[in-house]
């Protein structure tokens, strides 16, 4: 057994992590289909045989799991939770890049592929629970979390709550990709699915029937006019945007009788529940007492609360502290994008950081890439910040 001194001061075996990482990228997890327990699999071979890692494997059914990892520490504090995520953006084409998605080349220091960057932050984590495993004087007891459909409804995170997984938690670290930053924000997201039905009507006579597309264009610009407000230091403003419309038109002289959007909205954390939903559902009634010959119905498919700590906390500090010990400048940052943030923070109510390599930017693009270098020196600091 090491002990802590020799733990905080462990080199991250870089070819170990290069290795792992490939692995991963080439086991396919993009949604909509996640197959996330083909990776839970080669998650369980990597710790096959060690016996202070206790696994426990959540089905989800249709080849979906979430893997959950104990290592049983002291009682000097609280026990802590890492949590990243299995599931990957999909992918439509290849053509527009230069490494095929699947290959995990490697090259100038960086590793490309379709989720390079979530799986970087998920071999962070692998690598230190294999470290800590080995120390026998951890402070506190360590739970990794590798879950399913981040990037859609939670299902792994949801399961992990209302199962009472995590039951005892006291702080948790979600490995997301922050550039290596300390991000304290997350926004909240509302996925809005709206639709108006009229009837057809010739384009030369438009007063006969409802516009439906300018009525949904209407209720957009109406949601962005509700949204304004002050912005957020680390997360910016209130956003709305349309991700889909559709029409249904029979010629292309004839005004649709009906048209569907999809809208995403992301918000502050100084809007609650109960107002967005107001402002959702508001501003879709305004619309339909203003034209009552168009049916306007909406949906709100997924919703997501905004999380946020004081950047002065303790826990912040902490970190921050740790960071400078390991030589790293600390900065601290927000989070725009959707994780499992926004179901457990609410859920249990205790403090969290968002942490991991790899930058956001990347998160979704053609060649997608991660520095191995990153991912060497998040596991680091995971181990560091648990054994100090």
């Amino acid at each position: 057994m090491a002990d802590i001194s020799e733990i905080k001061n462990r080199e991250i075996n870089g070819a170990r992590a290069l290795n792992i990482l490939q692995q991963l990228i080439r086991i396919r997890t993009h949604q909509p289909q996640g197959d996330e327990a083909d990776a839970v699999k080669y998650l369980l071979s990597l710790i096959g045989g060690n016996e202070r890692i206790t696994p426990r494997v959540i089905s989800h059914g249709a080849n979906r799991s979430t893997l959950l990892l104990y290592i049983k520490g002291g009682a000097e504090r609280p026990p802590v939770l890492l949590m990243g995520h299995l599931d990957t953006i999909g992918l439509e084409s290849t053509l527009r890049w230069k490494h095929y998605p699947y290959s995990a080349d490697f090259s100038d220091g960086y590793v490309f592929g379709r989720g390079a960057i979530n799986k970087g932050g998920v071999t962070a984590m692998i690598l230190a629970a294999e470290i800590l495993s080995r120390c026998g004087g951890l402070p506190c007891d360590v739970f990794f979390a590798f879950t399913a459909d981040n990037d859609e409804d939670g299902l792994g995170a949801r399961a992990l709550v209302e199962g009472s997984f995590l039951e005892g938690i006291g702080e948790v670290i979600f490995v997301q990709p922050t550039g290596c930053m300390i991000g304290i924000a997350q926004k909240g997201v509302a996925w809005v699915r709206a639709e108006v039905s009229g009837h057809y009507a010739h384009a030369a006579f438009p007063k006969q029937s409802a516009d439906v597309v300018k009525l949904l264009l209407e209720y957009h610009r109406k949601l962005n006019v509700m949204l304004r407000g002050e912005p957020h230091p680390y997360l910016g403003y209130n956003t709305c945007v349309i991700t889909e419309l559709e029409s249904k038109g029979i010629a292309r002289y004839m005004l649709p009788g009906s048209a569907r959007a999809s809208l995403d909205i992301r918000f502050l954390p100084a809007i609650n529940e109960k107002r967005i939903l107001s402002i959702i559902n508001g501003t879709a009634k305004e619309l339909n007492e203003k034209y009552p010959e168009a049916g306007f119905e909406i949906c709100v498919d997924n919703l997501r609360l905004p999380c946020a700590m004081d950047e002065n906390s303790p826990h912040i500090k902490r970190f921050e502290d740790i960071y400078r010990s390991l030589g790293f400048k600390p900065k601290k940052t927000g989070i725009y994008y959707l994780c499992d943030t926004s179901v457990v923070v609410p859920s249990l109510g205790i403090p969290f950081a968002i942490i991991g390599p790899g930058e956001d930017i990347y998160h979704s693009n053609e060649d997608e890439k991660i520095a191995l270098e990153d991912i060497k020196k998040m596991a680091k600091l995971y181990c560091n910040y648990i054994v100090s």
